[in-house]
């Protein structure tokens, strides 16, 4: 077996532990409220890993395309002075639309549910991070300035959703958890400044016994929206811009 081999499945090891972690995280959950039999938890949750990775390969197979297609825009353009103008155009709304991978200077915060040990009677909710508490992070990052956003390799674009379930997050239809990492690119002083400020977003996790961290980065990167924009009722307006 060569060494490239051997680190693929590695690599495929440590994603199926993951995997495995997340799904009894959740699976103590389905069975303390919805009192479902440990085996059903067990085949569904080998069912929705198998459905993740499946769904995993699809992504990356889906972004793999799209660079390709990428250099072959690129690589015509360069023979015709008009397609060249008119790719430049094409990325750069390829870098408005999330489909471009971007660095440079910003903030890391990193946040995690409490650590504190539930109380006789405290609501187990009261202890994990949820939906709207993210939002908060990220709506207060985009006031401030930022420029581009990602939640744990998560593009965020316009048609991202960050959902709360059970113990876990769907970003993008993929399902995280935490520890989160939040990266913003944009004038790191400024986005920790207000993320930061006397009652703000971090000092309101902090206050109720939450993890929260910022810290500013001469250099972040920012992964390309991997997922696709599917427009049922959106239509381009007669009107023009």
């Amino acid at each position: 077996m060569n060494g490239w081999a051997r680190a693929a499945i590695g690599a495929a090891a440590v994603l199926l532990g993951i995997a495995l972690g997340n799904q009894a995280r959740t699976g103590l959950m389905i069975r303390a409220e919805l009192r479902v039999l440990p085996q059903e938890v067990l085949e569904l949750g080998n069912r929705l890993v198998r459905a993740e990775l499946r769904e995993a390969a699809l992504e990356e197979q889906v972004y793999r395309l799209r660079r390709e297609v990428s250099a072959l825009e690129q690589a015509a353009a360069a023979q015709q002075p008009k397609l060249k103008t008119l790719n430049r155009q094409l990325q750069n709304l390829k870098t408005l639309a999330g489909l471009a991978g971007l660095e440079g200077p910003g903030v890391v915060v990193e946040l995690n549910d409490s650590s504190a040990p539930l109380l006789p009677g405290q609501d187990p909710n009261e202890l994990i991070l949820h939906n709207y508490q993210i939002a908060i992070f990220i709506s207060e990052l985009w006031s401030a300035g930022a420029e581009a956003i990602a939640v744990n390799e998560e593009r965020i674009v316009s048609v991202t959703a960050i959902r709360s379930v059970a113990t876990t997050f769907m970003i993008n239809a993929r399902r995280v958890t935490p520890p989160l990492r939040i990266v913003a690119l944009g004038d790191p002083d400024r986005l920790a400044r207000s993320i930061s400020r006397r009652g703000g977003p971090v000092e309101f996790l902090q206050a109720m016994g939450f993890p929260a961290r910022v810290s500013r980065a001469e250099r972040v990167a920012v992964p390309a929206y991997k997922g696709t924009f599917a427009f049922r009722f959106a239509k381009a307006s007669r009107a023009g811009p």
